[in-house]
């Protein structure tokens, strides 16, 4: 699976969720209000490892694209953080 293969969501306790998206032009966010933010690899993992790093905060979810020819449309593969 390739960077612009997937989705990647933030999921925190409360339900808010943000979306990390890969395209042509790069890597871009859309908000829980969802404003789009185009962002550098270097701000997704700055997103992304607190996340990893702090149990029971947030759920990170990989969410493969529809197109995806390795998994069938509609899976997700979660990791799910332990509290």
């Amino acid at each position: 699976m390739k960077n612009s293969e997937c989705t990647i969501v933030l999921t925190t306790k409360g339900g808010s969720q943000q979306t990390f998206r890969r395209d042509t032009q790069g890597w871009y966010q859309i908000s829980s209000r969802g404003r789009i933010l185009r962002m550098t690899p270097e701000q997704v993992l700055n997103h992304l490892l607190p996340a990893l790093a702090y149990p029971g905060r947030l759920t990170v979810s990989v969410i493969p694209d529809p197109a995806d020819p390795v998994r069938p449309a509609g899976t997700t593969s979660s990791i799910l953080i332990p509290e």
